[in-house]
């Protein structure tokens, strides 16, 4: 009994220690919030690494009851609050929706920079 105690709250130690080690350095910075809305600056190359993108919103938004998660590329935009400036329209890389009360979860993403992403999946 001791042992699986002891196995339980030592697995999740290892396994943080373990991706911590492992996992690659990237400048990823929250630059601002408002509300539900959080405003990221990501730099090159992940920046155009949609399943980047897509895994970073989505583990931001993991356990928020509503979240909005918006993406510029590091040094061409930093919004700390609505409402944008339009250099911060204009260079928007992508955003993300996510309601847990309804279900929805919806990537957009700018085609110019994502020309494989659908037509349903841009936002100009």
């Amino acid at each position: 009994m001791k042992i699986s105690r002891l196995k339980i709250a030592i697995f999740p130690l290892l396994a943080t220690c373990y991706f911590s080690a492992h996992a690659e350095k990237i400048n990823l910075q929250l630059v601002g919030q408002q509300g539900d809305h959080y405003f990221f600056t990501v730099p090159k190359p992940q920046i155009r690494d949609q399943a980047f993108l897509l895994r970073t919103a989505e583990g931001y938004c993991f356990n928020k009851a509503f979240c909005y998660v918006h993406f510029w590329e590091t040094g061409t935009a930093s919004p700390r609050k609505f409402p944008l400036a339009p250099k911060e329209v204009s260079s928007e890389v992508a955003s993300y929706t996510s309601n847990q009360r309804t279900g929805k979860k919806q990537m957009l993403w700018r085609c110019s920079i994502f020309p494989k992403a659908t037509k349903d999946e841009c936002f100009s």
